[in-house]
């Protein structure tokens, strides 16, 4: 509701007493952060969705960001870039 990806049947939201129906949804955008609560993985192998934020990382810095934070072990079977890590079962 906050993000007006739907607008209130009844009542109002207000930020700073501004009706934020009030306001452009695009200017709301780019002012409000959502951070989802419930983990997301891209359709890419698990080293690229780590690598997500930093496209140039090396496998040292993934690794770091893996253990960081407390991904399995597991899915890290294969440590070059070259060859994508996936998921594994084990």
């Amino acid at each position: 509701m906050l993000l007006r990806f739907s607008d209130v049947d009844g009542g109002r939201i207000l930020i700073d007493d501004q009706d934020i129906a009030r306001i452009g949804q695009g200017d709301l955008h780019a002012k409000i952060a959502y951070v989802p609560q419930e983990p997301l993985l891209f359709h890419r192998s698990i080293r690229e969705n780590i690598a997500y934020g930093k496209l140039d990382a090396d496998d040292s810095q993934i690794w770091l960001g893996r253990r960081a934070a407390n991904a399995p072990s597991s899915w890290t079977r294969c440590t070059t870039a070259t060859t994508p890590w996936s998921a594994s079962a084990a």
